[in-house]
């Protein structure tokens, strides 16, 4: 919040460019104190990478699957916790959708950022998480936590053998973090136009491609205008499901 609130007292010349990420799409719906709305206070000139959200489980948990998951959850309504990197933050939109789509009753546990909500779950203390892909994907190599699913329509090139919720019979539930760019708006269309080609250049670069893709993020490279829509739909998708559950700007 501090950084977007910096970039929109800057002029709109096109030289100071915001770095977006999810939670300035739910930040309006959970701080009763936000005032910006990315979606009308800046324009878009990148949606430059993704990372599927994965269910993910201690290495040594009961759950084999995500059926088995499901059917122990419903069996033992609010029994069950999840960790989330906090109110409003990605992970806990994502648990709150998981829910929603599978009818299970988990308890939400706020952490404090996404290290404390993995540790939780990797010393048995959160029996599930819903991280992104990009966040425990070093765990998954390493074995330490296992993947039930993949929030998404397609598997992971690097986990191809972890089945997708799609699947598994839920079209809904796909969720995932994201990263783009962004400048104040009535900046100059010169401006966002030398931006926008500057960027879609740089992420076809080989070496910036390897980079993102041995830290687990998909590159997309969506320019200004489908980079708009993306946010769009981010941005209802989020408010969909704070309606859904109730959560409420705090």
């Amino acid at each position: 919040m501090v950084g977007t609130y910096a970039a929109m007292a800057t002029p709109p010349d096109g030289y100071t460019i915001l770095g977006i990420h999810p939670p300035q799409i739910s930040a309006p719906l959970v701080n009763k104190d936000v005032t910006f709305d990315i979606k009308k206070d800046f324009v878009m000139l990148n949606l430059s990478v993704t990372s599927p959200s994965v269910v993910v489980v201690k290495k040594d948990s009961p759950w084999k699957t995500l059926e088995e998951f499901i059917a122990d959850a419903k069996r033992n309504p609010k029994k069950f916790t999840y960790s989330s990197i906090g109110y409003g933050g990605t992970a806990h939109f994502s648990g709150e959708l998981f829910k929603l789509n599978v009818g299970t009753d988990l308890s939400h546990v706020p952490m404090d950022g996404t290290a404390a909500a993995v540790t939780a779950v990797l010393g048995g203390h959160i029996n599930v998480s819903f991280p992104e892909f990009g966040a425990v994907y070093k765990y998954l190599q390493a074995g330490s936590l296992r993947a039930l699913a993949v929030m998404d329509k397609k598997r992971l090139r690097l986990f191809p053998d972890v089945p997708t919720t799609v699947e598994k019979g839920f079209p809904d539930l796909t969720t995932s973090s994201w990263g783009g760019y962004a400048v104040i708006v009535k900046t100059p269309k010169m401006a966002i136009e030398k931006l926008e080609k500057a960027f879609k250049e740089a992420l076809r670069d080989k070496d910036v491609l390897e980079k993102f893709e041995t830290t687990g993020w998909i590159v997309e490279n969506l320019g200004s205008a489908d980079a708009a829509k993306f946010i769009a739909k981010d941005q209802e998708d989020k408010i969909k499901v704070a309606k859904a559950v109730n959560m409420v700007p705090k």
